[in-house]
């Protein structure tokens, strides 16, 4: 094996040359940078291995260009990823303030469906005080009738009387 530089170093040798390869990688979503290196040589396993390194490196150039379509999507997707997670954010921040807003607005539901429940229970008592004293006021009239009725029979009563008593009177003094 043999390097020119820092990068990886792949030799191959055959009987009659030696052919140089640097293959240089960098990060995984970089792309692949071959340099191929070797004398011309007129054997047939030196031309078949240049060959085979030609394809291989027309391979490489294309999976690089391949890479960078992957990767291009890959930003996209994640971009889109980012902004479908901030809008489920927004969303879920949505959700939970109308959550909010109603478990206050159901606190005062029952508040007032409590109030309304007080307010009905005075109405009923009040209604039943008012029951008890248009009772009260109707055996009052009714009472009141009564002494009104026994006060014109003995008015009744004694007018007649005293007209009998002044007539005989009178007729007395005749």
């Amino acid at each position: 094996m043999r390097g020119s530089d820092d990068s990886a170093m792949v030799g191959f040798t055959t009987l009659h040359t030696p052919i140089n390869s640097t293959v240089k990688t960098e990060a995984a979503d970089a792309p692949v940078d071959i340099k191929l290196s070797f004398p011309k040589t007129s054997s047939g396993e030196g031309q078949e291995t240049f060959r085979q390194l030609k394809i291989l490196s027309a391979r490489a150039e294309q999976l690089r260009k391949e890479q960078e379509t992957h990767l291009q999507k890959a930003q996209e997707l994640q971009r889109l990823i980012e902004a479908g997670e901030l809008a489920c954010g927004r969303m879920t921040q949505q959700v939970l303030q109308t959550q909010e807003v109603i478990r206050q607005m159901t606190r005062q539901v029952a508040e007032t469906q409590n109030a309304i429940d007080i307010r009905r229970r005075h109405i009923n008592e009040d209604e039943d005080r008012l029951s008890q004293e248009m009772r009260s006021r109707a055996r009052k009239t009714e009472e009141i009738m009564s002494i009104v009725s026994q006060i014109n029979t003995l008015a009744i009563e004694a007018n007649a009387e005293a007209s009998t008593s002044g007539a005989s009177l009178w007729h007395e003094s005749d």
